[in-house]
């Protein structure tokens, strides 16, 4: 039919357009979820199969060999990555509208071809599909959950027409499909029921079935089970074998798993399907998230014909089939969302429709339902007469309001949220652009690189996009032995040049963490230069020392001051490049920084943010240097407000000594104050603000520790 191929042709050139315009810059970056699945296919590239890889919480393995596929054409790229989930969003959209035709293209009872019905509830379900924004967030990420409504609507599809027809190879097809479906993404673990329930739900009206028929059907039946589950046994198999990882991610979300304390669940459900039912209708404003976009899945005007289409669903649930299809895919679909808990705001905003991926194409054909039941009533109650004049008229309605909708979705997509400040730090940005300066590096250029991350999950990008010959090592600041661990690691290279590569604070995941590494290797090494880039900079060290031990200071010297406002000073360390003062003094010269360690505790009383100012004088008693910065945790750049009660926390304070520094004695002070107030904070048993540190003595030679005292 000339108008099915025409709808088809727009379908296709929409979902493409949209799907695959601007794939590798938008969203910018390679988020680590995305890059944990391209490594993933890396390994199977190298020949490591499997059905189930269980990094990064466990992902199911149809779409890392997907994109291991889409690596072999097109390298190690964004685009290798977001092809496969993208072309298989769009391709979602036309087997929704195949089977909304099929659905509703023939009358139940009489069996007499309605292709016009078809082709509209067909349409428009595929229209709403296609010029969705959730839809277009999702398939333009490296989700395995772009799989699940792919396969399930083909899968149905393909059983119907098999079903009707008595197809054996049709329903062959429809169980390879549905064998698929535990190789995507978690809620097709439900699926079994929906088919389950479907089937059951033919008894429920006490038709009679002949000897013949129920013969025939039970060999469709056979069919059907028998090719899934052959499909489905590596997965089944690989569970049965490490049962373990069968609830690797459920666990964490699973609101029924008793790890989320005891208690009524009624509520937090409850709670849940509020969140959803906000999606179909109820809900009011766009919620904007540095990951995603969360707006209804439905606007109010096509909510109203999705609740029609539920009503009129439930009142013929019973004579017509497809209802009880649509009306059981949308309620089985729909569960693991309802018993899944939030377990944090950084997921891809709250309660985001990604968990009805499922559902989703069941809810566009019940909207596409409920206008069809509202074109025939108007058709046949008013508009009897000029049928030609009034199908004209409701094509051209859906036509308009359908544009309408895309033009909506390509301006919020591609304008507004593409110009989010945050999108460059939320999808790791600056972890391809490094991966970018890295691959153009020399390869015997003698360097290792040092890549301080607090979260070990942006190591896929790297690995995944970095292709170069260089030492990498990706470390954690927070490790509690880190000065050996990064001892040993560059031990393990013999490296010419350390390069420290330093974030630019602007990267919400990270800030002020490169303060630990960048402190070790000015202590055991030699700076010999920087480089800036946008995201980041790289800060080389030569000459590093490697025949002792590395330690953050080798002694701490014990105080006990406590100052009013409830904190205390434990201990100081105080030193210049390799050297530490202990109990005397330091031979200093402004060729360096001074550095110091200092030591806090925290009792119920500190609420405040606290400052210290480090003072120095000559021997007269006159200020010659001072520097003052607010006390923050010296590896996770935490204020004093947020430490803990009873915490201990050091900090890291350089002094930069003025060049023109004059030789003989001074003396550095500390005064602790209160951040917002200025008021300072006065140590028990003194009565002025400060108090004595240490005694240096500046000179032009290298520094050392004065034996005398």
């Amino acid at each position: 039919m000339l108008a099915t191929g025409g709808v088809l042709l727009v379908l296709a050139i929409a979902g493409a357009l949209l799907r695959l315009l601007h794939l590798s810059e938008l969203p910018p970056g390679l988020h680590f979820d995305e890059a944990t699945n391209g490594v993933g296919a890396l390994q199977v590239l190298q020949g490591e199969h499997t059905a189930f890889y269980p990094e990064n919480g466990g992902r199911e393995g149809l779409g890392i060999y997907l994109i291991a596929l889409a690596v072999s054409f097109l390298d190690r790229t964004v685009l290798a990555i977001r092809l496969p989930t993208a072309l298989a969003s769009a391709a979602t959209v036309l087997v929704v509208f195949w089977l909304g035709r099929v659905l509703f293209g023939q009358d139940d009872e009489s069996g007499q071809a309605t292709p016009w019905d078809g082709l509209l509830v067909g349409g428009i379900a595929a229209g709403l599909m296609v010029t969705s924004l959730d839809q277009l967030f999702l398939g333009r990420m490296a989700f395995r959950a772009s799989y699940l409504p792919l396969l399930l609507t083909l899968s149905l599809v393909l059983l119907w027409r098999g079903w009707r027809q008595q197809s054996i190879w049709q329903i062959v097809l429809a169980a390879i499909c549905a064998g698929l479906l535990p190789y995507t993404y978690i809620p097709a673990r439900s699926v079994p029921l929906l088919f389950l329930f479907f089937g059951a739900s033919f008894l429920l009206p006490r038709a009679h079935f002949s000897s013949t028929s129920v013969r025939t059907m039970l060999l469709s039946t056979g069919v059907f089970l028998g090719v899934a589950i052959l499909v489905a046994a590596p997965i089944l198999l690989y569970f049965q074998l490490h049962p373990e990882h069968f609830v690797l991610r459920s666990k964490h979300l699973w609101l029924l798993n008793g790890s989320h304390g005891e208690g009524d669940l009624l509520q937090p459900i409850l709670d849940n399907a509020k969140e959803y039912l906000s999606l179909l209708g109820f809900g009011s404003e766009q919620y904007w998230h540095r990951y995603s976009i969360r707006q209804m899945t439905l606007s109010p005007y096509a909510a109203f014909f999705f609740w029609l289409g539920v009503a009129l669903a439930i009142w013929r649930w019973r004579q017509r089939p497809v209802y009880r299809l649509l009306l059981l895919w949308f309620a089985v679909l729909t569960l693991p969302a309802l018993l899944a808990v939030e377990i944090g705001s950084n997921t891809f905003g709250s309660h985001h429709s990604i968990r009805m991926s499922g559902a989703v194409p069941a809810i566009y054909l019940l909207t596409a339902a409920g206008v069809w039941e509202a074109v025939h009533y108007l058709k046949t109650k008013l508009f009897h007469r000029s049928k030609t004049l009034f199908a004209a008229t409701v094509g051209m309605i859906v036509i308009g309001l359908l544009l309408i909708r895309g033009i909506s979705t390509y301006q919020t997509y591609f304008q507004k949220w593409a110009g989010e400040p945050d999108l460059n730090g939320a999808y790791g940005t600056a972890w391809r652009n490094l991966a970018q300066v890295l691959n153009r590096q020399p390869d015997d250029s003698g360097a290792i690189y040092v890549i301080p991350s607090p979260f070990s999950y942006w190591r896929y990008s790297l690995e995944y996009l970095y292709q170069g010959e260089a030492s990498v090592h990706l470390v954690d600041v927070l490790s509690p032995n880190l000065p050996e661990e990064i001892r040993e690691k560059i031990a393990e290279d013999e490296p010419s040049t350390v390069n420290l590569v330093d974030w630019n604070s602007y990267n919400f995941w990270i800030h002020e963490i490169v303060t630990p590494l960048a402190f070790l290797l000015g202590k055991y090494g030699r700076p010999s230069g920087s480089e800036d880039f946008v995201d980041f900079s790289v800060h080389s060290y030569t000459d590093i020392s490697q025949n002792r031990s590395w330690s953050f200071f080798e002694d701490l010297e014990p105080l006990s001051v406590h100052y009013d406002g409830g904190i205390a000073l434990l201990g100081t360390a105080l030193g210049q490049g390799k050297q530490q003062i202990w109990r005397g003094r330091l031979n200093v010269n402004s060729s360096q920084p001074l550095w110091g360690f200092f030591r806090w505790q925290t009792s119920d009383e500190m609420n405040a943010n606290y400052a210290v100012a480090l003072r120095l004088y000559d021997e007269g008693g006159g200020l010659v240097y001072q520097h003052e910065d607010a006390l923050r945790s010296f590896s996770d750049d935490r204020v004093s407000s947020l430490w803990s009660t009873e915490e201990i926390v050091d900090t890291l304070f350089y002094l930069d000594l003025p060049a023109e520094l004059e030789e003989g004695i001074y003396e550095l002070r500390l005064g602790v104050y209160n951040f917002e107030t200025r008021a300072p904070a006065i140590a028990s048993g003194t009565n002025g603000p400060e108090i004595v540190l240490a005694r240096l003595r500046s000179s032009s030679v290298p520094s050392a520790v004065d034996a005398d005292g």
